[in-house]
């Protein structure tokens, strides 16, 4: 999701919207399982736990998308990165072949 149109969508409707509480609090919501998952230290957590982790910011995720969809609002969506692409930054660099 791209946390900055989101942010800009909840903020631009007016405060009589019935709407904006529930997104701004589902957005807090999913921001601080963003964060939450970011920080973890996956060496202290157990698989469950971690995936667990990562349940929760999906779930927050969808909860979010359904609120802003019913709300009318269209979000784009932005490419991310996972870290377990790093093979593609080895990839990268095996081409350079100088």
């Amino acid at each position: 999701i791209d946390l900055t149109s989101v942010l800009a969508s909840i903020a631009a409707l007016p405060d009589t919207d019935e709407n904006k509480a529930k997104l701004t609090t589902l957005y807090e919501a999913y921001y601080a399982a963003l964060q939450a998952q970011a920080s973890a230290d996956k060496t202290a957590l157990s698989d469950a736990q971690y995936d667990a982790l990562k349940d929760a910011t999906k779930a927050a995720q969808v909860a979010l998308m359904e609120a802003l969809q019913a709300a009318g609002i269209d979000i784009p969506m932005m490419q991310v990165n996972n870290s377990s692409d790093d093979d593609d930054e080895h990839e990268e660099s095996e081409s350079d072949d100088d």
